[in-house]
C-alpha cells in the first residue's frame, strides 16, 4: 500500500525525515551522519525497513554529493522511487530570496523561510541553530530583506578549545569545567546579541513587530532572555519542504 510523501532534511550533521501516512499517522526520525555515507545509509535502511511505501520522496540536502548519491540509491532499493532533490529558487510559494544567485542560498534556509512566511504571515526573523547559526529576515510581503551567518554554538566552543590550551595542561585537566562554561556563555551571548540587534533594527525599519522563529538542533542554546521570546519550530525545514512539494505536485 502506498503511503504519503517522505520528506528529508539532510543537514551537515543530521538527517531528519517525516512521513505522513493515512493509516500509520505521522512517522518521523533523526539520524546523525558524522561517520561515513555508507554507515549513515545502514542506519537509515534499518529505520526505514518497516515503513509503509511512500508514493513520493522529497529531499533538501546540504551535505554534499556523496551522501546524496547513496541516499538516492537507498530509496530506489527500498521502494523503487526516484527522489526529488529541491534547490533554492529566486521565488517560490510567496517568498523571494535576496541572493543574486539563488542556488548559493542553502536550500535549508530557503525552505525555512517559506515555512516561516506561511506560518506567521508577517515580518519574521528565522534563526537556524545548526553547524552554523543563520539569521534570515523576511518581511510581510515574503521578501528576504537581510541575512547573517555566524559560527554555530558547538563550532565556537570547539574553535576556542583547539586554538588555546586552556582546557588541558601537563596532561591533566585544569580549570576545564570553568573554561568550557565561560566559552559556552560567550557563544550564547554573542549569538543572542546578534539576534536581538538584527530584530531591533528591522523592527524600527519595517515599523512593525518582527516574529522570532527558531529551529535547528541547537535551538535550546539560544538565550531567549536576551534575544527575545521565540516560537520554536524544530521541523521548520521539513514544513517548508512539504509546502514546496505540494506546490510542485507532491
Amino acid at each position: 500500500m502506498s503511503g504519503g510523501v517522505l520528506l528529508m532534511d539532510v543537514g551537515n550533521s543530521r538527517l531528519k525525515w517525516r512521513l505522513a501516512h493515512q493509516a500509520a499517522g505521522v512517522l518521523r526520525g533523526v539520524s546523525s551522519h558524522d561517520t561515513t555515507p555508507a554507515a549513515t545509509m545502514a542506519k537509515l535502511k534499518e529505520a526505514w525497513q518497516g515503513l509503509p511505501r511512500p508514493r513520493q520522496a522529497w529531499v533538501a540536502n546540504v551535505a554534499g554529493a556523496a551522501l546524496q548519491a547513496q541516499l538516492e540509491d537507498l530509496i530506489r532499493e527500498l521502494w523503487g522511487l526516484t527522489p526529488r532533490f529541491v534547490e533554492a529558487e529566486a521565488g517560490c510559494c510567496g517568498v523571494r530570496g535576496l541572493y543574486r544567485q539563488p542556488r548559493r542560498l542553502g536550500v535549508d534556509r530557503w525552505l525555512a523561510m517559506i515555512a516561516a512566511f506561511a506560518q506567521v504571515e508577517g515580518h519574521c526573523l528565522v534563526v537556524d541553530c545548526g553547524s552554523a547559526v543563520t539569521l534570515d529576515l523576511i518581511d510581510d510581503q515574503g521578501r528576504q530583506r537581510d541575512c547573517v551567518i555566524l559560527p554555530g554554538f558547538t563550532g565556537m566552543r570547539r574553535c576556542l578549545l583547539e586554538k588555546t590550551r586552556l582546557a588541558e595542561q601537563d596532561g591533566r585537566p585544569r580549570l576545564a569545567e570553568d573554561t568550557r562554561q565561560a566559552m559556552t556563555r560567550g557563544a550564547r551571548l554573542a549569538i543572542a546579541a546578534a539576534v536581538a540587534e538584527m530584530r531591533r533594527d528591522w523592527r524600527a525599519s519595517l515599523e512593525g513587530e518582527v516574529a522570532l522563529l527558531v529551529t535547528g538542533g541547537d535551538w535550546r542554546e539560544l538565550d531567549q532572555g536576551r534575544s527575545g521570546p521565540a516560537q520554536v519550530r524544530p521541523e521548520l525545514v521539513l514544513d517548508g519542504l512539504e509546502i514546496v512539494a505540494s506546490a510542485k505536485g507532491g
